[in-house]
């Protein structure tokens, strides 16, 4: 969705410009569905992809497991192209075992678009919702390319969303510091001292009021033992399994490592140890100081007097209570939490004697053991995520009947017409939804069996759920289905759909008149035909589109309505029937009045109307057209006519060719100034209005009008 800066609405993205970013999460819209099993996190380190499978809101997204991979690498050790590689396979060598089986399905099935799609539709949430903490704009790219062809909801996370600002959150603070620090004190409390021992070590702190007081960022051992090759001429590179393999080695033996060491290599490693084994001392030595000053002032701010005389039992026995307070926060400890890929050698260094490895310096202080708890936590990051998004889940409303609505919408099979001309229909699933203040705005996103994306509007729903309705899933050999699935998979996702639709027209006048106009043929089972109908006339709309080489002559209201935004703020009327018992109101009491609001969709030329009578819905441009034609009839009944609008030229009903034409093209026979026949359009409601009277008639009883008469001239000859 990107937003249009004139009209403030939003408009759909061309389906053939891929996502490469990754939208920030709205809490609690974007939040897991109660009916997700299953979620995925991805955490973008700087030089791995971090992931985990968590299980579903029943168990708070625990995750279960654990999985990393190398940046931008092949299995082989090859760059990966990502316009060059299939996104399936891309996500394919990146995915642990269980994760395959709940994207692509169970058994060694190849990871492909179809498999996804067909594994989708038997889960009852299709879309799998992912959640990335990252601050790298070209993982994030790799990251959407991975999951282009899968039904996956990719949301990112804000630092903002684990503490806020008054928390002492800065806009630059990085979302997995904070992250890790939310999972601390989730699970220590506070204080606590965070440290994290990655590619930069860092380190952050959160006092006794759960405020972050700030930390440190500093080379990490890679990029210190890096950064020495890097910068001379003849220093050897040392990977971390060498620099590992020289520390355990000095832990098993006791040995600490040379502090004037006689090789190359040793004297890298060494200082680096040593260096590190100081610098985390002095972190923990102003962390207790810090914690201890706090607590000492806050003891002394709860304090009587001192004219009061009061006494308390210490531990120790009978004392003042300066002396027992003083006690307790000595015997206080205050947690350290180290973690990443470093945690367990960072926390070897922290020990009495630095674990052996290294000899400590003869002068240096020794850290306070008894007044700290130092614990290395693996996944830190990760719990953490799982943590917040439940925090976040639990704020969903459940009694919320748009959202209620929203979970039953997701997971319905749709049918639609098929873009591969070997097929007529194609089946798929919802997977999700972007909704919008009003339902009619709301944005459906649909994954066929192809692989293919399909994002519907409202009215487009319904039609693809009404056609899935009737023809069910696409057959297989032996009176099977392609899909896999029993017949009473079909019936029960069928008798959801009906309630769905039924759901539907309660919220939306759009689709309460859109039942109206398909239950005759839904009840003669005529909505395939009538698909089949449109997509030949689309067909050949579209071939004589390409054929043309002149250009028709347009009148005066359709050269105007080239330009979308002259029809915004037109008023227009449209009839709308309405049952009063057994009797229908009369013809001029069915005729609202309204205003175009806004363009909702600029590329399939829909607009926004707002009726006086306080109901909306979408239109496409061809009834908007309609609606000032109608307007003109019967203006004289609208309270907001004004009399400098009476000479307003009518609109002509005709539309030229637009740049994704919505419904069913005639000719007019219009020769005026020797120009050949004009090509014009109107939408299916119309057709359908029409074939249900063989004679012309249109739906309200009266005489057609030219344009509906040439409508059924057209229909016949097809």
């Amino acid at each position: 969705m990107i937003m249009d800066s004139q009209t403030g609405t939003h408009q759909l993205l061309p389906s053939h410009h891929p996502k490469t970013t990754i939208d920030y999460a709205e809490w609690p819209r974007d939040a897991p569905s109660v009916m997700e099993r299953n979620i995925i996190t991805i955490i973008c380190g700087n030089t791995r992809l971090h992931w985990a499978l968590h299980e579903g809101c029943m168990n708070k997204f625990m995750p279960i497991m654990f999985w990393f991979t190398i940046h931008d690498h092949c299995k082989d050790g090859s760059a990966w192209d990502l316009d060059e590689t299939d996104p399936c396979d891309l996500l394919e060598a990146h995915i642990a075992n269980q994760a395959h089986t709940l994207i692509f399905g169970e058994g060694n099935k190849k990871g492909c678009a179809k498999s996804a799609s067909n594994t989708a539709a038997k889960r009852d949430a299709p879309g799998i919702s992912v959640f990335v903490v990252s601050s790298n704009p070209t993982m994030e790219r790799k990251i959407c390319h991975m999951f282009r062809d899968v039904p996956a909801k990719l949301f990112k996370l804000r630092n903002t969303d684990f503490f806020s600002t008054e928390e002492g959150v800065y806009p630059t603070m990085g979302v997995d510091r904070v992250a890790a620090l939310y999972g601390a004190k989730l699970h220590y409390g506070a204080p606590t001292l965070v440290i994290d021992g990655g590619t930069a070590m860092t380190y952050t702190m959160l006092d006794e009021k759960s405020q972050i007081i700030g930390g440190g960022i500093s080379p990490g051992v890679k990029v210190r033992l890096q950064s020495l090759a890097d910068y001379t001429g003849s220093l050897p590179t040392i990977d971390h399994l060498k620099f590992k393999t020289a520390v355990e080695g000095a832990i098993a033996s006791k040995t600490p490592l040379p502090f004037f060491a006689k090789d190359t290599e040793m004297a890298m490693i060494s200082p680096v140890c040593a260096e590190l084994s100081c610098q985390l001392r002095n972190i923990i030595k102003q962390y207790v100081a810090r914690c201890q000053s706090s607590s000492v002032e806050a003891s002394s701010s709860s304090l009587p007097s001192s004219s009061s005389s009061t006494r308390v039992l210490s531990p120790q026995g009978e004392g003042t209570a300066e002396k027992a307070s003083a006690t307790s926060i000595k015997t206080k400890r205050y947690p350290v939490i180290i973690t990443g890929g470093d945690g367990k050698f960072l926390k070897d260094l922290l020990q009495a004697d630095a674990s052996k490895i290294i000899n400590v310096e003869p002068d240096a202080t020794p850290i306070q053991a008894h007044a700290i708890d130092i614990r290395n936590v693996r996944n830190l990051v990760t719990y953490a995520l799982g943590d917040v998004i439940y925090e976040k889940f639990s704020k969903k409303p459940r009694n919320d009947p748009e959202e209620k609505l929203r979970l039953k919408i997701q997971g319905l099979r749709i049918a639609a017409l098929a873009i591969d001309q070997k097929e007529i229909f194609s089946r798929g699933c919802v997977f999700n939804i972007t909704p919008e203040s009003m339902i009619e705005g709301y944005v459906f996103h649909a994954r066929l069996d192809n692989g293919t994306q399909k994002d519907l509007t409202l009215r487009e729903l319904h039609d693809c759920l009404v056609l899935y309705n009737e023809i069910g899933e696409k057959p297989g050999p032996e009176g099977s289905t392609v899909l896999g699935v029993d017949e009473d998979w079909i019936t029960e996702k069928k008798m959801w759909s009906k309630k769905v639709q039924e759901e539907l027209g309660n919220v939306s006048r759009l689709i309460r008149n859109r039942i109206r106009q398909l239950k005759p043929h839904i009840e003669k089972g005529e909505i395939a035909e009538i698909f089949k109908k449109r997509s030949s006339i689309e067909s050949r709309m579209n071939h004589e589109t390409n054929s043309s080489k002149k250009k028709a002559k347009r009148s005066s209201s359709v050269a105007a309505s080239n330009n979308l935004r002259t029809l915004l703020g037109k008023r227009i009327a449209k009839r709308f029937p309405i049952d009063n018992g057994d009797l229908t109101v009369n013809a001029g009491d069915q005729i609202f009045f309204g205003t175009v609001k806004y363009i909702s969709d600029n590329l399939l030329h829909w607009y926004f109307v707002s009726y006086d009578d306080g109901d909306s819905e979408e239109i496409g441009i061809n009834d908007v057209v309609e609606g000032i034609d109608l307007y003109e009839v019967h203006k004289c009944n609208d309270p907001m006519h004004q009399d400098d609008v009476e000479n307003q030229q009518k609109p002509a009903c005709t539309l030229p060719f637009g740049s994704k034409p919505t419904g069913v093209l005639f000719h007019s026979n219009n020769t005026e100034d020797n120009l050949e026949s004009i090509t014009t359009y109107t939408d299916l409601s119309t057709l359908l209005d029409l074939s249900a009277s063989s004679d012309g008639c249109n739906a309200q009883g009266g005489t057609s009008t030219e344009n509906e008469r040439r409508i059924s001239e057209f229909k016949e000859e097809i």
